[in-house]
């Protein structure tokens, strides 16, 4: 009796496990499954071959830690960091080169509007005495005169004429001299100018330097002071030749 029930029970269980089996398509989970070992079979194979890989390059790395690249590596990056803070230090000393450079740029530029009209003007009213009324000057940034003007025409300054330069170099050097001290002057030293100028220039030319001596002071060193008899003023020194 015990057996019967036994075997009852056992008979149940395999009818519903049947039923069950039936329920769940075992065809579409032994597909599943003959995927899933597809899958780690796969699986298997690229995990062996990874493997070796990383032995090979375990061993290649082995060989260039042996090389002393890390070493290399190192120093490298130390090189580089010293490189850096090089270029750090060269842009702070650039950095204040420009702002030194643009504060006296902006300082000279500032004194050079304060100085270029008043020599401008000066030199201006000391040609007229000598070239006539209408006469004008362009200066460049080095206050050199680049071209003048006399009667409404414009002549380039190495156009001129001898004598003309001449005089403008005089003329210009006596306009610097009553600027840089209007009270007392300064010395003016000509040494054997204006041996291009003509007799009325040279009359012309005396008027000026009565203008700016005094307070200036013109020494003027000439072999023929007749030539300069119309300066106003004039002492005139004779040096002995024979004298030391």
């Amino acid at each position: 009796a015990d057996a019967k029930r036994v075997a009852d029970a056992a008979r149940a269980e395999a009818a519903a496990a049947t039923a069950e089996l039936a329920a769940r398509d075992a065809g579409t989970a032994g597909a599943l499954l003959g995927a899933a070992e597809a899958v780690l079979a796969r699986a298997d194979d690229d995990l062996a071959r990874t493997d070796a890989e990383l032995a090979a390059l375990t061993v290649r790395l082995e060989f260039a830690g042996q090389e002393g690249r890390q070493d290399a590596a190192d120093a490298a990056a130390t090189a580089e960091q010293a490189a850096e803070r090089e270029v750090a230090a060269l842009s702070r000393r650039a950095e204040a080169a420009r702002l030194l450079r643009d504060v006296m740029e902006r300082h000279r530029n500032d004194a050079r509007r304060r100085y270029v009209a008043p020599f401008c003007q000066r030199l201006e009213s000391l040609g007229t005495v000598v070239f006539g009324d209408g006469f004008r000057v362009e200066l460049d940034d080095d206050l050199r005169i680049v071209s003048r003007t006399l009667a409404g025409r414009t002549v380039r300054y190495e156009h001129l004429s001898t004598g003309t330069r001449e005089q403008l170099a005089v003329l210009t050097r006596l306009a610097c001299a009553a600027l840089v001290d209007p009270d007392d002057g300064v010395p003016v030293v000509l040494d054997d100018v204006l041996g291009h100028s003509d007799p009325d220039r040279l009359r012309r030319l005396g008027a000026v330097f009565g203008l700016v001596a005094p307070p200036a002071q013109v020494l003027l060193l000439t072999p023929g002071p007749g030539a300069h008899a119309s300066i106003p003023g004039a002492v005139v020194v004779r040096l002995d030749a024979d004298a030391g």
